[in-house]
């Protein structure tokens, strides 16, 4: 995942690409509307202070299907998540 270059619209591109509204994305990667709103507001790239939580709201984007590029953003099948089989389970 590079973010270096991502721009508010950007995304806000990947989350309309997904058919997401703000608040989807705000309850799916727990941060909060009002920081997703200003960064989609953005004409500038991300502020280097709030890449942790940015990277947090890409990597959900991604695991939904967004795909950054240097022209945009695109849309490509979801990665599957895959969980651990539970302790204590025998087959």
């Amino acid at each position: 995942m590079a973010i270096a270059k991502i721009s508010g619209n950007q995304f806000r591109a990947a989350r309309v690409l997904l058919g997401w509204t703000r608040d989807d994305l705000a309850v799916r990667s727990g941060l909060s509307r009002d920081v997703l709103r200003s960064w989609e507001c953005s004409s500038d790239n991300i502020v280097p202070a709030q890449y942790v939580y940015l990277c947090k709201a890409i990597e959900v984007l991604e695991r939904a299907g967004a795909r950054f590029n240097e022209t945009g953003v695109d849309r490509v099948p979801a990665t599957p998540t895959i969980t651990a089989p539970s302790e204590g389970l025998s087959a």
